[in-house]
């Protein structure tokens, strides 16, 4: 009976290594921003900065359009389209750091589970031992 214990306390200790290394903080902002890219959603968040990107080169375009305009008319065209670009950029980027959070609190929430689960076969073992 003992070696079947010491057999389940290995295992359950090399399944907690890998879910620590799985679940391990993130380094700041950057860790972050990279949990983004490789969480569930992942492919959306490369596709949403693709896009984000091109955004900002036409925004910056047409802030350079706007500058070099001779009239009115044409100041006024590439304003618009200027101010319609930094919204569209906001809101990506806004969209970006929804879906970081998004991450970021799932993450959390896995290591709380994990902690109830320590706790609960904690409490069995104790239980067990009366």
């Amino acid at each position: 009976m003992n070696d079947v214990d010491e057999l389940i306390k290995r295992e359950l200790a090399r399944e907690s290594a890998e879910l620590e290394d799985l679940l391990k903080p993130a380094d700041g902002m950057v860790g972050m921003a990279v949990d983004a890219f490789k969480g569930s959603m992942g492919v959306w968040v490369w596709l949403i900065a693709a896009v984000n990107l091109i955004a900002a080169g036409f925004m910056f375009w047409c802030g350079y359009q706007f500058w070099v305009a001779a009239d009115v008319d044409a100041r006024m065209y590439w304003g618009i389209w200027f101010v319609v670009t930094t919204v569209i950029g906001t809101a990506l980027k806004y969209w970006s750091w929804m879906e970081m959070n998004r991450t970021s609190l799932h993450k959390e929430i896995s290591r709380l589970e994990l902690a109830v689960i320590a706790l609960k076969h904690t409490a069995e073992r104790k239980v067990g031992e009366v």
